[in-house]
């Protein structure tokens, strides 16, 4: 079980590190068998996508164009539920997304052409950001969430 630590300071008083309320809770038999970062990624923000191109050269690929409230980005994207009006998170060229399956490993974003068109960076699903299993398309965010926020202003969590 995942133990959200913002989830435990409502109940209890403490200014602890994560690494000592860890092994405290193993002192009275309560294992922890390891404390995670989530959310907490540099380099990926909430964008809103503005434009929805086919992509001239692949059939299963759109080029979406993206603004996080002072840039446009444009991304090569391959997720079937995409629409225009869309809260979102992209992460930025050079952001690092964690390997799922192998938690010292990432992935590096960078600009790069895809089939022939620039794409400045991905936008993300919730399995690829760490935050659920979900990979059948991106990851849709409430309407409220501002542009331009980075993602650990609404998921970043000690675990």
């Amino acid at each position: 079980m995942k133990l959200p630590l913002n989830w435990l300071k409502e109940y209890v008083s403490y200014n602890l590190s994560p690494e000592i309320i860890a092994e405290n809770l193993t002192i009275i038999g309560l294992e922890v068998e390891s404390i995670s970062e989530i959310g907490m990624i540099s380099g990926v923000f909430v964008g809103e996508i503005q434009k929805i191109s086919k992509h001239p050269n692949a059939d299963t690929l759109q080029i979406v164009f993206v603004f996080d409230g002072k840039n446009k980005y444009k991304i090569i994207c391959g997720a079937p539920n995409i629409l225009v009006g869309q809260k979102i998170f992209f992460a930025t060229p050079g952001t690092k997304l964690p390997d799922e399956n192998s938690p010292e490993k990432y992935y590096l974003i960078k600009e790069s052409k895809i089939r022939g068109e620039l794409s400045q960076g991905m936008i993300c699903s919730e399995n690829e950001l760490g935050l659920g299993e979900n990979h059948d398309g991106i990851m849709v965010l409430p309407k409220d969430f501002k542009l331009g926020s980075p993602i650990s202003k609404y998921y970043g969590e000690i675990v």
